[in-house]
């Protein structure tokens, strides 16, 4: 997959919970539409260890706890 934004940008973008669940379905269909699918549970951890690296704190303590969020 291929990022089209600056790191930078995308760690703003997860501040927000909306911000984090669209870069989540972005993963998504990026992987799809590249023919190598991803699980849910590997696009979140992905996106939560970058938010990691670039603020050293994780955005979520954990899959089921973004999870919830997500599906309200």
């Amino acid at each position: 997959m291929t990022k089209t934004e600056p790191n930078s940008a995308r760690i703003f973008r997860m501040i927000s919970p909306e911000g984090f669940i669209n870069l989540f379905w972005e993963e998504i269909k990026a992987a799809n539409s590249e023919n190598k699918p991803i699980t849910h549970q590997y696009a979140f951890d992905k996106l939560n260890n970058e938010y990691y690296s670039g603020t050293g704190k994780y955005r979520y303590k954990n899959f089921q706890t973004f999870k919830t969020l997500k599906d309200k």
